[in-house]
């Protein structure tokens, strides 16, 4: 098994953009950052701190959970022609 010195562990961590992987960055983005630009207000500086925070938190716990929703989200369901034709009428 391979050593996991600093330049191991570089390679293997997702990307990430201020701090937090690219799957809860982006949402970040359109979210927090986004409604600041559009309102600047205070209550909305409130909101993207609380909303970061809640971000690196969730990213620590599990940074793939946000690929696994996307993914989940993803399969196909069956269709209703299913029983007449012996497969979907779509997808592979």
């Amino acid at each position: 098994m391979m050593e996991r010195t600093p330049f191991y562990i570089a390679l293997t961590q997702s990307s990430k953009l201020f701090g937090l992987p690219y799957g809860f960055a982006l949402p970040f983005m359109g979210g927090t950052v986004l409604p600041l630009i559009w309102s600047v207000s205070v209550f909305t500086i409130v909101w993207c701190i609380l909303v970061y925070g809640l971000c690196r938190w969730a990213a620590e716990r599990d940074e793939k959970v946000v690929d696994v929703l996307l993914i989940g989200s993803r399969v196909v369901p069956g269709t209703r022609t299913r029983k007449m034709f012996g497969g979907d009428s779509y997808g592979a």
